[in-house]
């Protein structure tokens, strides 16, 4: 009996502090942010809105280490940006598993500097058997640097993936630094 009591007490918390607190501070401050004449003088034009790089541990995992990416920022609003990522991996060992192939939607909170949240899944095929396309769903966070003239572009972060294949359950997706170039 003790132990619903407990459960409840934490459900009910939950449902009427924590989550109303979070959905006022959103709204709070995106309407502070919206009314805010300042906005209009910090708005950065997005010239460089197309990246290449190369990421180093990541999705890919072991098997395939280094992964070939296209990101293209398509939504520009101050401090947010909407990115869609592409790439691929091919393995560098001739006993690798898996070619992976991600993509993945980002969110990116900052100018510069970035924080990135993205979501996607991620195709793979068995590097001997291209007959056999695998699917896992990936998350990944980190941080981001571009620059919105070009140049420079830098990430880091982590990137869990995780797919079902046939009775086994794959989990891969390390800690990945990722170096580029935007334009």
């Amino acid at each position: 009996m003790r132990e619903k009591i407990f459960k409840f007490r934490i459900v009910d918390f939950f449902n009427n502090y924590i989550l109303r607190l979070f959905i006022l501070i959103i709204f709070s401050t995106s309407a502070a942010y919206a009314s805010s004449p300042d906005s209009l003088k910090n708005k950065i034009a997005w010239k460089a809105k197309n990246a290449v790089f190369i990421e180093i541990g990541g999705i890919s995992g072991g098997d395939a280490p280094i992964n070939f990416n296209y990101d293209r920022i398509f939504y520009v609003e101050d401090w947010f940006k909407t990115s869609l990522r592409i790439g691929g991996s091919i393995p560098l060992r001739s006993t690798a598993y898996f070619n992976s192939f991600p993509v993945m939607l980002n969110l990116i909170f900052g100018r510069k500097s970035s924080f990135e949240f993205g979501f996607g899944g991620v195709l793979l095929f068995e590097s001997l058997d291209y007959n056999t396309p695998w699917g896992a769903v990936t998350v990944g966070l980190g941080y981001r640097y571009q620059r919105p003239n070009g140049g420079f572009f830098g990430r880091v972060g982590i990137t869990p993936t995780i797919g079902y294949f046939g009775q086994y359950l794959w989990i891969g997706g390390l800690a990945g630094l990722s170096v580029g170039y935007s334009f």
